[in-house]
């Protein structure tokens, strides 16, 4: 699993929010969650600025390129 996936993950977790919560709000099936999880795909990269505003952190943040969480 790539850093910004797990960043999602445990953002996801520090925010008491759930995979479906993010998946809804994507609209994309829950199983692209696990294909994404499972490595089968990273179509969540084109989500990323969405993902990055779902979660109130920078697109930066989840890639990985710093450690500061604000946009």
């Amino acid at each position: 699993m790539d850093i910004c996936l797990e960043r999602i993950i445990q953002e996801l977790k520090q925010q008491g929010r759930t995979q479906g919560d993010l998946t809804r709000f994507l609209e994309v099936s829950h199983t692209s969650f696990g294909n994404w999880k499972s490595g089968r795909n990273q179509s969540y990269k084109k989500y990323l600025y969405a993902i990055a505003d779902f979660l109130g952190v920078s697109v930066e943040y989840l890639k990985g390129e710093t450690d500061t969480k604000e946009k």
